[in-house]
């Protein structure tokens, strides 16, 4: 079974390791910057077509790796678990796959996706305006003023 969370976390971990912006990242895979924003943030789930983007986008990287966490990273390395013909944990039968925490994957979608925060907006309060006068203009050209009638104190 595939799980997407961790696909997800792949992807992030991608985008980190290339030291690109989120929108950089988008546009290199073709995928749309809300898609992306909605990935992380946990408001949508990555779905295939999303992953043959970034799979096409960025194709010095393993798909399997990508989908499935197994082999190198990118294409042309070895794993290092194969070098030496075996990982650490083969014989441990206690320890699980490891996956980033959710301490981790909160801190990854905080530093790329952080809301920025608002400019100060100050509201200068100008005197109140008062009318002066008041022109009507009519259609055979002529006019007439109204003009504020101010009394004496």
């Amino acid at each position: 079974m595939i799980d997407v969370d961790a696909i997800k976390t792949r992807i992030l971990s991608m985008m980190e390791q290339l030291g690109m912006t989120p929108s950089a990242f988008a546009d290199q895979a073709c995928i749309s910057r809300s898609a992306l924003t909605h990935l992380a943030s946990g408001r949508n789930k990555v779905t295939l077509d999303m992953i043959n983007k970034i799979v096409q986008g960025f194709d010095e990287w393993n798909p399997e790796w990508i989908i499935f966490g197994h082999g190198p990273q990118k294409r042309g390395e070895t794993d290092s678990s194969d070098m030496y013909g075996g990982d650490l944990f083969s014989s441990a039968s206690s320890v699980g796959e490891i996956t980033p925490t959710e301490a981790h994957r909160e801190s990854v979608s905080q530093h790329y996706f952080a809301p920025k925060s608002e400019p100060e907006v100050r509201i200068i309060e100008k005197p109140e305006k008062q009318i002066e006068r008041i022109t009507v203009f009519y259609s055979d050209g002529s006019y007439q003023e109204f003009r504020r009638v101010t009394t004496s104190k």
